[in-house]
């Protein structure tokens, strides 16, 4: 069943198409951005500025808003957006922001 109304338009605004899923996982090499993490399996993209943001403005789904985080560094993060804002906007958002606009290093393996 689909959702209707408002909760449909939002996750209209929010989805993202496979390539750009695809390419945020690649510009962050496939790993969990989360320092203390690098998990390389079940990726998610998290929009860090999420709950709080204009879902209207075309930064939304821009590179710089979404970061790869695995499943449970993204429950994590998302709970602590929703239930503890001001706590999200003081420890996560800058240091969210800074990693996802940070020039990522090309790992090549060599062909044999």
């Amino acid at each position: 069943m689909k959702a209707s109304g408002y909760r449909a338009n939002l996750r209209e605004l929010k989805a993202l198409t496979r390539s750009q899923r695809i390419g945020i996982f690649d510009r962050d090499n496939f790993q969990c951005q989360i320092p203390a993490c690098g998990r390389k399996v079940s990726l998610e993209v998290h929009h860090i500025k999420g709950e709080f943001a204009d879902l209207r403005t075309e930064d939304y789904n821009s590179a710089d808003n979404l970061i790869t985080v695995c499943r449970d560094c993204h429950s994590g993060l998302t709970l602590c957006e929703i239930n503890h804002l001001p706590l999200y906007r003081a420890f996560f958002l800058a240091p969210l922001l800074r990693i996802a606009s940070a020039p990522k290093i090309k790992l090549e393996v060599p062909s044999q």
